[in-house]
């Protein structure tokens, strides 16, 4: 950071006169800029030029900063500088975020400690606290010491009924959501939103059931905790060079997604293309990752036969052409749903939510294996995915057993993988080749097995 002897306010007045005698809009832009760069040279910022050259040329990555640190215009000169030509910067919101927080944290407290001790919540103050967090500071609210041992979130949770826990906590988790998407970070495994309006449990969020409320107060600072740790954590990764290198798949995807987000001048398409790749090549190289380098190893290794690294590899699903961020998330995240679907409405023997997860629709030649797979990790079912649907659902596990062998099927037929020696279809349902009913649960194990391997080892997998 260079020195300025010039003071923040005398930054300020520059830039409210400048903006005044332009277009007046409470922003440093257009052909104000040039006037301000001039002036303040005037006042001793001799590199006034280059300071707004390279904030405008690297937003992304220095508003990438911000975010992660809580910076704030107050932090330097330069700082401010910065702040006069960004109205969305969070060098600004950081600015006023860290009051609203402390204010938000204390009237909660009072709200929840009562009008005087003993005295029970003042439920008119709480609504009207948690009302005033929004994406902008809720991720400071929640940092804000509470009490030596309550959260924030705990102490809303242990004092109010559910029906306005569901309140209080959609107002929370929107927040989250929002700030998320200011920073282009996916959370769609952590929540969704229902057909009501209303959030769910995603499949990523450990201590919570997946598809339940997200705001049941058994679940509901598990989604949040989660929530605030995927933001912080994802931009954490990419403003640290380590943490970059350490995972080098989040940290490349996370930079190409904002960079192609509409909000930050990117088309929205969910590829990188045109203006878009020397921007996603600039905000690497803010990480000490060199695409072109990178690039340029790739095509040696494929002419080679060589391995990839996860870097390399994530470069190139990136580059290929033929990955699209937005496709590629909507399928992993079907996938995801569908086998924490499957399995949370096994383990709790719920028909009618796997009716939901398990139809012909969501399980088909294309993703069968994927879901499948997942399920093998699950403790228990490796292996024993009929036994399993047997033990919750009796007769009627048939249907759904039908269900995955006929996709495994279609996937052989596909791939022309002959499995006549496993099972073969007879009406509605598959046999063994003894004539078998391979949907009993003393035949599928074996079957679901048989064909997955087959087909593997048939196309090399």
């Amino acid at each position: 950071m260079s020195e300025i002897k010039v003071d923040n306010k005398v930054i300020r007045q520059v830039a409210r006169d400048v903006d005044k005698a332009g277009n007046n809009n409470k922003v440093i832009d257009g052909s104000e800029v040039s006037i301000f760069a001039d002036k303040l040279e005037a006042k001793g910022v001799t590199n006034a030029k280059s300071i707004i050259s390279s904030y405008n040329s690297n937003r992304l990555y220095y508003e990438n900063l911000f975010s992660q640190n809580g910076a704030t215009s107050d932090n330097s000169p330069e700082y401010e500088i910065y702040a006069q030509l960004n109205n969305n910067s969070f060098l600004k919101s950081n600015k006023s975020n860290k009051k609203d927080a402390k204010m938000i944290a204390e009237g909660i407290r009072d709200a929840v400690n009562g009008w005087f001790f003993g005295g029970g919540t003042d439920d008119t103050k709480l609504k009207r606290m948690v009302d005033t967090i929004t994406k902008d500071n809720v991720l400071a609210v929640l940092d804000e010491s509470y009490d030596e041992d309550e959260t924030l979130m705990h102490s809303i949770i242990d004092d109010v009924d559910q029906d306005d826990m569901d309140d209080y906590g959609k107002t929370i988790i929107t927040a989250l959501v929002d700030a998320a998407m200011a920073r282009s970070i996916d959370i769609s495994d952590i929540v969704s939103m229902d057909e009501n309006g209303n959030y769910t449990v995603g499949n990523g969020v450990s201590g919570a059931k997946f598809g339940e409320s997200a705001t049941d107060k058994d679940y509901v600072e598990a989604v949040v905790n989660a929530l605030k740790e995927r933001i912080e954590t994802s931009m954490d990764t990419i403003t640290n060079q380590d943490k970059a290198k350490e995972d080098p798949k989040t940290a490349l995807s996370l930079l190409a997604r904002q960079v192609d987000s509409a909000a930050n001048g990117g088309n929205g398409n969910g590829q990188l293309d045109g203006e878009e790749v020397a921007s996603f090549k600039a905000l690497c190289s803010k990480l000490g990752i060199i695409v072109n380098d990178i690039l340029s190893s790739i095509s040696n290794k494929t002419k080679e036969s060589g391995s990839l690294t996860d870097e390399e590899q994530a470069v190139k699903d990136l580059f290929s052409g033929e990955t699209n961020f937005n496709t590629v998330a909507e399928e992993s995240k079907m996938i995801a749903d569908t086998t924490a679907g499957i399995y949370q409405s096994i383990e709790d023997e719920d028909e009618d939510k796997l009716k939901k997860y398990l139809t012909s629709e969501t399980i088909n030649a294309d993703n069968v294996e994927k879901i499948l797979s997942e399920l093998d990790k699950k403790d228990g079912y490796n292996g024993k995915i009929g036994e399993k649907f047997d033990d919750a659902f009796g007769d009627d596990a048939e249907s759904y057993l039908n269900i995955i062998i006929s996709a495994l099927y279609s996937k052989a037929e596909k791939e022309n993988v002959d499995v006549s020696d496993i099972v073969r279809p007879s009406k509605d349902t598959f046999v063994t080749p003894d004539g078998e009913n391979a949907l009993d649960s003393d035949y599928a194990n074996k079957v679901i097995s048989d064909l997955r391997s087959r087909i593997k080892d048939e196309l090399g997998e």
